[in-house]
């Protein structure tokens, strides 16, 4: 998303390997980052985001592991099969085919932000049951959703054709009005941050993402093909991790961290550390919206970091996590990849 902690919000995350997995009925779009690293991390996308979204998360945490980053099915350069009857075990289902094809019986770290994290939950359980589970970072996520909420496909149809319809791209480059809703959405509370253009001059970090986006608009959002989304939103409120799953991972004994969203609007902060407490897992609170990748960005790399690297005793774990602000990993602060955090507006 090129977040605004890149000194140059302008800066082009490029993979160092890319490629296409076939999947039965649909082929699947992938990047690889840190190339050298041995330790494997898969990070899953939000709702209506391609692997594009995580080019500069991608980019931090390859300065210290090999990082890979996809495009779900129907999205991005993702075939989409027919039939969208799309849940998350169907979509964790797919990752875990395509970690079979680029890192065969692999052990793999696993985190996910959103609907990434109710996907992640799937992935791991399946790595738990083959041993190749080695940590899980969920990142403002829960144990379910709405899972009683039994709605037919067409609703959601119709919704997503009013929210994600039509020719976005050029409503966006008309109206104002428009970007700021769009940037309300995907960048909570950042869009007026003060930041500075490729030519020095004084711009803000909205302007310089609108400004970012467009050129390359269905690289970075799936939401041009309202279908695909229509699926994706019936799979967030479907979504229902079961006890035995959780238990499951649990069990499994492995670092497990969650990095709870305080002022999260979209999933109650509640559940989210409820679902810290029934994992075991070591709950990282932190004073952000809904996707801190774009406004807590620091405090969230760190953390996955934190949980890769760490033993798995969660004691050793939690106080790591004591701070409010997280002590960056020494490799990662020394280490320069393209990356340049700078201080946060409060």
């Amino acid at each position: 998303m090129d977040p605004s902690h890149f000194a140059q919000p302008s800066h082009i995350s490029v993979p160092e390997s890319s490629g296409r997995a076939q999947l039965h009925e649909h082929s699947m779009y992938w990047e690889l980052r840190g190339l050298q690293h041995r330790e494997r991390v898969v990070l899953l996308n939000p709702l209506a985001c391609t692997a594009k979204f995580y080019g500069g998360l991608a980019d931090a945490v390859a300065t210290q592991h090999q990082v890979l980053t996809f495009d779900y099915r129907g999205v991005g350069k993702s075939t989409r099969p027919r039939g969208r009857d799309w849940t998350s075990q169907l979509m964790a289902a797919d990752a875990l085919g395509l970690l079979d094809e680029v890192w065969p019986g692999e052990a793999v770290h696993v985190a996910g932000i959103s609907m990434g994290g109710f996907i992640a939950q799937k992935l791991a359980v399946a790595l738990v049951k083959q041993q190749r589970l080695r940590s899980l970072c969920l990142l403002v996520a829960s144990q379910s959703y709405m899972p009683k909420l039994h709605l037919p496909l067409f609703i959601y149809d119709i919704m997503s054709s009013f929210i994600f319809g039509g020719p976005p791209k050029k409503l966006l480059e008309k109206h104002r009005g428009s970007q700021h809703l769009f940037l309300k959405l995907y960048a909570p509370g950042v869009a007026d941050r003060p930041a500075r253009a490729e030519d020095g001059t004084e711009s803000s970090m909205g302007d310089l993402w609108m400004q970012r986006w467009m050129p390359e608009y269905e690289q970075w959002f799936a939401i041009d093909d309202h279908k695909a989304m229509a699926a994706q939103l019936r799979l967030c409120v479907r979504h229902k991790t079961s006890n035995e799953e959780m238990a499951t991972l649990r069990q499994s004994r492995v670092p497990m961290t969650v990095y709870a969203a305080m002022r999260d609007k979209t999933i109650e902060p509640a559940k989210q550390l409820k679902m810290a407490r029934k994992l075991g897992a070591v709950a990282y609170e932190a004073h952000a919206r809904h996707l801190g990748i774009v406004d807590d960005f620091n405090n969230l790399v760190n953390l996955l970091l934190i949980t890769i690297n760490s033993p798995a005793n969660p004691e050793q774990l939690q106080a790591l996590l004591s701070k409010r602000d997280l002590a960056p990993s020494p490799v990662y602060s020394e280490v320069s990849s393209g990356y340049e955090p700078h201080e946060q507006a409060s």
